[in-house]
Formats: C-alpha cells, sequence, structure tokens
C-alpha cells in the first residue's frame, strides 16, 4: 500500500491507498496505528495528504490534493530538512521560526477573519482565569502544527508567494475543528493547547471519552459544552469541602499522561483520565493520610452576626480531619463517600496488589441533558387543534 501511496502516476491508487489508512487511523483513533504499516518515505506523503484534507474540508477537492501533493513529492519526502527561512524569506531560521511560532499564536488570539467561529475563539482569554489566551505546548504540540504548516507552505509556494499567517489561521482552525486538540488547565489559572493524548474511545469499554474543551460535544443535546469550564467548577466544590486536598484552585494543573505503578504498568481504567497536578506535583492521597475537610460554620452570637453585617467578614468554616483508613478496600470506600459530590473525581491506587495510595485523577462529564418526552397531556394538547382544525376547517380552534 505504501508503495501504491507514492505512485503519482495512478491516482486512483494513491486514493484507494489513502482510504486504507484513513479506515485504520478511523478505527483506532489514532494515526500512529496506520502509519505502523507505511515504509518511511510513505509517512510525510500522508500527513501532508490528510493535512491538507483537513485544511480544505471539502470532500469533493481530494483528486486537485493528490496532485498538489504530487507535484510536491520530493519536498514533501524531505521536509524535515527544509528549513523555514527558505520558505518565509527570513536571513536566519531562528527568526523564521520566531515568526511562524508567533504567527500561531496570533492565530489563537484572533489574527484574521478566517472562520471565526474557531479563530481567535480565544481571544479574549474567556477559557483562562489569567485573561490570556493559552499557550501551546512545546513538546508535541507545537513541532506538530508547525510540521502540518510547513507541508502546507510547501505546496502553497509552488502557486505563488506564501502567506504564513493565513495558513497559521487554518492550521489551527482545523487542528481544533477536527477535535485533535484539547485545552489543558495550567498552573496559576491558564491553559495550554496540546494534541489529544487519548483515543476517541475507551479501549476497554468502548464507551466515547470526553476531552477538557470548551467545545465537548454532547450527544444528549446536541449541543456542545465548556468542560473545561465545569473542570474548573469542579475543582472550587472540591477546594471548599477539602481545603486539605486542594487549598488552592489555581495551583492545580493536569497531566493527560498516566502514571504508571511500581510495577511499571499503567492503572487499567485510565483511558480518558487527566491526572491532577499541585504545585507542579502529581496529587496522591495515602493510606492513613489526614486530610483537612470543611466543617460546619461556627454558630454566630448576637452580637457578632451584626459586626459580621457590618464589616463582611463572616468567620470562616471549621476545618476536621479526615484520615483515610490504611486498608486500600475500606480507603477506597471512604474517599468515595468522602468526596461523592465532586463529579469527575477519579481515584486510582498506586499498584494493583498492594497499594500505598491513590492517584488523583479527573474524568471530564458533561452537565447537559436530554429534553424531557412531552407528557400525555402536552401532545393531546399538540393534536387537539389539527384535529379540530381538520374536522371544523370553517371555525378556528378555541382551547
Amino acid at each position: 500500500m505504501s508503495t501504491a501511496l507514492l505512485d503519482s502516476s495512478n491516482p486512483q491508487g494513491q486514493t484507494a491507498a489513502l482510504q486504507f489508512y484513513q479506515t485504520i487511523e478511523g478505527h483506532y483513533a489514532n494515526p500512529m496505528v496506520a502509519k505502523s504499516h507505511m515504509t518511511d518515505d510513505a509517512k510525510p506523503i500522508y500527513d501532508a495528504i490528510q493535512n491538507q484534507v483537513n485544511l480544505n474540508r471539502d470532500p469533493q477537492a481530494l483528486p486537485q490534493i493528490i496532485q498538489n501533493v504530487d507535484q510536491n513529492l520530493d519536498a514533501l519526502k524531505d521536509v524535515h530538512k527544509i528549513e523555514w527561512k527558505q520558505i518565509t524569506g527570513d536571513a536566519q531560521e531562528n527568526a523564521a521560526v520566531a515568526n511562524v511560532t508567533g504567527a500561531l499564536q496570533k492565530a489563537l488570539n484572533g489574527s484574521g477573519p478566517l472562520n471565526r467561529e474557531v479563530v481567535g475563539l480565544f481571544h479574549t482569554g474567556a477559557f483562562s482565569n489569567t485573561g490570556e489566551a493559552p499557550s501551546i505546548d512545546p513538546a508535541t504540540t507545537l513541532p506538530a502544527l508547525m510540521n502540518t504548516l510547513k507541508q502546507a507552505a510547501i505546496i502553497q509556494s509552488g502557486n505563488g508567494k506564501v502567506d504564513i499567517q493565513a495558513l497559521a489561521d487554518q492550521t489551527i482552525n482545523n487542528a481544533w475543528g477536527s477535535g485533535r486538540l484539547e485545552l489543558l488547565p495550567t498552573e496559576g489559572g491558564g491553559s495550554q493547547i496540546r494534541i489529544k493524548q487519548f483515543g476517541d474511545f475507551d479501549s476497554v469499554t468502548g464507551k466515547p471519552l470526553l476531552t477538557l474543551s470548551p467545545a465537548a460535544r454532547n450527544p444528549a443535546t446536541g449541543q456542545t459544552e465548556d468542560t473545561l469550564a465545569t473542570f474548573r467548577n469542579d475543582m472550587s466544590t472540591l477546594s471548599a469541602s477539602s481545603p486539605g486536598l486542594v487549598p488552592d484552585t489555581k495551583a492545580i494543573s493536569v497531566e493527560p499522561l498516566a502514571p504508571r505503578g511500581v510495577n511499571g504498568m499503567q492503572p487499567q481504567g485510565a483511558d480518558g483520565v487527566y491526572w491532577l497536578k499541585r504545585s507542579g506535583a502529581r496529587m496522591t492521597i495515602g493510606l492513613g493520610e489526614d486530610i483537612a475537610m470543611h466543617g460546619d460554620t461556627p454558630a454566630l452570637t448576637p452580637d457578632a452576626a451584626e459586626a459580621a453585617a457590618v464589616t463582611g467578614q463572616v468567620p470562616a468554616a471549621k476545618t476536621t480531619p479526615f484520615t483515610v483508613p490504611a486498608d486500600p478496600k475500606e480507603a477506597a470506600a471512604a474517599l468515595s463517600d468522602a468526596f461523592k459530590g465532586t463529579p469527575g473525581l477519579v481515584l486510582v491506587p498506586n499498584d494493583p496488589v498492594a497499594p500505598t495510595a491513590f492517584w488523583v485523577g479527573y474524568r471530564p462529564h458533561l452537565t447537559g441533558t436530554a429534553p424531557a418526552a412531552p407528557t400525555d397531556a402536552e401532545m393531546r394538547a399538540k393534536r387537539q387543534p389539527a384535529q379540530w382544525q381538520s374536522e371544523h376547517p370553517e371555525a378556528p380552534y378555541v382551547p
């Protein structure tokens, strides 16, 4: 199939090979599985075609996309060898890279008119607590976005001048609109764009997995939901009930990659879980640990209540220690009960045989529900006017 994908003399064979690999990628929700069946020289060509398909979003354009890629086959095979300064015209490579990186960040901030429902989505800082647009994860996401942009620039360069900012807008627009990106809360109340680290479905149960995103789709309502906002609300609830676990919500960030236990294995059921970090350290709850929990607000004397009404200063609720049982099964049950007010919270033993602590994670959840089915009375009320009108066309229906 790799040979067929690279054979520019046979567009039909290229299309068939592309669809074969697309089927594999779609089934596993992971392009790396599809690429494991390709030769090294076919991988960048597959990437280039897929990226252009996503950028164009027009199924009818596939033959032209394949033709454009074929015309730049050699350059796309060696895309990693082409420097950005050859594309942007900058004298120095570091200046060219800085300009391209800036164009991608500018796209997140809202640089242009292209498809405004996605591009510029973050320009108000609405998805952070800092008023700033998200950063881009520099380890995995920025290189991947820049590679996509470079492929598009190589193809566009054959048709004249390259507009880096327009391509950056398209790249962000496509990556977000196709569901490839997630929005992770970072320490200090900010957020960071990152390529999704897990597939669309749980590998064990087959159920759909939700990302942290301002536009997660809710199949029950047919609308999108801001699961990042729900996460922040849940963390505020957790902080109020358990200040010992979350003393400051701005200190909370997440890690999408599952921890590995002492046996070197990832915990079962880790798909779709974001692992909580507090002040940069992975959050755990140890067996036998004491956790400060909020108790009742102390009762005020009449004089104290009057003073509080004037100053606006109400005494804080008392904190009471909650001791985690030393037995793992008892601890799991007690913690589940203690944190039942925080939906989405996940507690996973750090070892399946002899755990000493629980990793604390979070699985995004939806809050919208499907509209209630109409009652029999409502259904009759809807039917009656039509029935009356069909039987008495000369007289209006009066309830």
